[in-house]
């Protein structure tokens, strides 16, 4: 019932045209009414996912047991998922580009494993604000992969949340729980590195699909990881089986979808506040349930590093950003481009169901989208990730 009411709310907002239909520049109050609705799509998201962290606590089996049964329910759920909002394009997408799928389905299983195991080594607020660092490594990372430029305020925020996450490992290394921390960070490391390597496998192979890299990656190689290190799938009995399903039932590939759809209408230091939602509410259910109080440099780091995300998120905010408008929102015109500079009215076609952002000065897109049907004195922009415009929203 929620997959369906999704689809009928992007079919209401944003009808899905072909490569050759064309609709019409989307009115202020369609946009807002689209940015609404992702943002709600978001926040609903994140607390979606926060009971995640309480749902591994409630489990009684060994870690690896848990584990395996885990990802092979996600791994199950995710196929069905690719099955309805994919179809035939993932098994292509996984035929057409087995590498960049292995690579990503690798990089996916290493941090849902190490996820679990962070959760269940350490404590849970621990685990999550060590993970909600992700995004300051995905900024590392797309300096790295990318060759994108970080700025002054967003390298200022990483050195901040490593001495952040270097407080909460001091007071671990104190009281003894060092590893779990340590594979919490390889998780927020290998998430954001996941998220860095999608915008750079499709920039080489457009036809290239995430979600079957992450069915892969669970249904595979994370229930074999399990395997090895001693999972027993058959110690399985009663509630544990219960909290088991119902993560992988309800709580992730209903999470996924949400996180999925309604960050192509909002922009992204919006969805990275909402997503901190489930780092503040995840240890509140623990708390609630079990009674488990967080560390005093849990509490001391996370509160640093919390509040880093957020400043650095408003600054994003109020800096100069790309605006998201989906790109089944926009059409093409001859008439439109010229000189390089789009105006106001102009309108654009690229490939349904990917997103490019307008900014007062600069239009963004995926390398592998097409422009059509343009002026031949439009220069050409098939290898270019950036195109200097005129302001057009």
């Amino acid at each position: 019932i929620v997959f369906d009411r999704i689809v009928q709310l992007e079919k209401q907002l944003l009808p899905h045209p072909t490569t050759k239909a064309l609709v019409s520049l989307p009115t202020s109050k369609t946009m807002q009414l689209t940015h609404s609705t992702g943002l709600l799509l978001v926040v609903l998201g994140a607390l979606w996912f926060s009971p995640d962290a309480l749902l591994v606590r409630l489990v009684g089996t060994s870690e690896y047991t848990m584990l395996f049964w885990r990802q092979l329910l996600d791994g199950l759920s995710m196929s069905v998922v690719c099955a309805v909002f994919e179809g035939r394009n993932a098994l292509r997408s996984i035929a057409t580009n087995p590498m960049w799928t292995a690579i990503l389905a690798i990089t996916w299983a290493t941090t849902a494993s190490t996820f679990v195991l962070a959760i269940v080594l350490s404590d849970v607020a621990t685990a999550l604000v060590i993970f909600a660092s992700n995004p300051l490594w995905a900024a590392l990372f797309s300096w790295l992969l990318l060759k994108e430029r970080i700025p002054i305020p967003t390298g200022l925020a990483l050195l901040g949340g490593v001495g952040a996450i270097a407080i909460v490992f001091a007071w671990d290394f104190s009281s003894g729980s060092l590893m779990g921390s340590f594979i919490a960070v390889v998780s927020a490391i290998t998430l954001a590195l996941y998220f860095t390597l999608i915008r750079f496998a499709c920039d080489r192979a457009p036809t290239l699909t995430p979600l079957p890299c992450i069915a892969i990656g669970c249904l595979f190689l994370s229930t074999s990881f399990a395997l090895v290190l001693g999972a027993q799938p058959a110690d399985v009995h009663g509630l544990d089986m219960l909290w088991l399903l119902l993560h992988g039932v309800v709580v992730f590939p209903v999470g996924v979808v949400l996180l999925s759809i309604g960050p192509r209408y909002v922009p992204a230091p919006e969805v990275a506040l909402s997503v901190l939602l489930e780092t503040a509410l995840g240890p509140v259910w623990v708390y609630l349930a079990l009674g488990d109080v967080p560390p005093q440099g849990t509490a001391i780091g996370g509160s640093i590093l919390v509040a880093i995300l957020i400043a650095h998120v408003l600054w994003r905010i109020k800096t100069p950003e790309t605006r998201v408008v989906p790109a089944d929102a926009l059409i093409a015109s001859k008439t439109a481009m010229g000189g390089g500079r789009l105006r106001k009215d102009a309108e654009l076609l690229v490939r349904p169901m990917s997103a490019i952002s307008i900014t007062d000065g600069d239009y963004h897109r995926p390398a592998q989208d097409s422009l059509t049907n343009l002026p031949a004195n439009t220069p050409s922009p098939r290898n270019a990730k950036t195109i200097r415009v005129a302001p057009c929203v």
